[in-house]
């Protein structure tokens, strides 16, 4: 196992990290995944709590495996009609993208009004929040934590075809990154922003946008899971970006919101950093140095650095 990608610090001074969780082409087969060859990368949540300057301990922990579906082998535990359990990762999802690592995590944030986690999968083309209040046996299970629902799935969005609720039309995500929750004192508190590197078909129909989300809500706060449909919305709150407007490339890119109601957003692959009002003109420009994944602004309160 490694960690890879993001990491994201806590206040309580603990480390939410996403780490590789590898698994055997007999743990695939077991799982009821169709040609296994190989060993893949599934993805794991690790809480950290650190011990010294080189030392912790593993306070919490989620893993994706445990929370697969398939419907071709009858005889594994994970058996089901995939599409009626949009709460569970299908087991035979393939993406474009490598086989060996299979999910691609590539961002995570958290929401300690909400005690959820955020992440991003760049394979998958899109976002999953996961509830954060379980116990680690509770995050293994399907039951438990304040949600009810252990580590299952509480809300995914940007690929339907992923939980096989829709079809290409439906699709929102082609290649994503940096999935933030929009922090409470912002314009769209505890809206989801996300930065969709729109990587279709790697020609001329290439284009980047800006997302921003307002998960549906039910009236005791959880998330609305349609009986048949994708998890809404089916239009996005806000965004920026459009054909022939801007690209960022397959890689890295991020976007996020600040006081003053503008956004910022990086474009890693030509080294661009722009700040579009909430109408979306751009009203500032500056090229970065050097391959820059994401740039969120902060601001000098009382002597400290505050930041997203």
């Amino acid at each position: 196992s490694q960690q890879h990608h993001d990491i994201r610090p806590m206040s309580n001074g603990n480390i939410l990290c996403v780490v590789w969780d590898i698994r055997s082409v007999a743990e695939q087969t077991a799982a009821g995944r169709i040609n296994a060859t190989a060993s893949v990368w599934s993805e794991q949540i690790l809480e950290l709590k650190p011990t010294g300057t080189a030392t912790y301990d593993i306070v919490w922990q989620w893993k994706a495996w445990d929370h697969l579906a398939q419907d071709v082998a009858p005889g594994s535990a994970n058996y089901t009609v995939v599409a009626s359990h949009p709460e569970l990762i299908d087991a035979n999802y393939s993406p474009a993208a490598s086989p060996v690592d299979w999910i691609h995590m590539n961002s995570i944030d958290y929401n300690a009004e909400r005690d959820e986690i955020v992440v991003s999968s760049r394979s998958w083309s899109e976002l999953w929040v996961i509830d954060h209040s379980t116990t680690t046996a509770q995050a293994a299970s399907h039951t438990g934590g304040a949600r009810g629902r252990g580590g299952d799935l509480l809300y995914r969005w940007g690929n339907p075809l992923a939980s096989r609720r829709g079809t290409t039309p439906d699709r929102n995500f082609y290649v994503c990154h940096s999935a933030t929750w929009i922090p409470a004192g912002m314009p769209g508190a505890g809206n989801i922003m996300v930065f969709n590197n729109g990587d279709r078909t790697g020609n001329a129909n290439d284009w980047s946008q800006v997302v921003e989300l307002a998960p549906p809500r039910d009236t005791s706060g959880g998330y609305v899971v349609p009986s048949t449909a994708a998890f809404g919305p089916t239009i996005p709150t806000w965004t920026v970006g459009s054909a022939g407007a801007f690209y960022g490339g397959p890689t890295q890119c991020g976007a996020f919101r600040t006081l003053s109601n503008t956004t910022l957003i990086t474009l890693t692959s030509s080294d661009t950093l722009f700040e579009v009002d909430a109408s979306g003109n751009t009203i500032s420009t500056r090229t970065l140095t050097g391959s820059v994944a994401r740039v969120p602004r902060y601001r000098l309160v009382n002597g400290l650095w505050i930041g997203p």
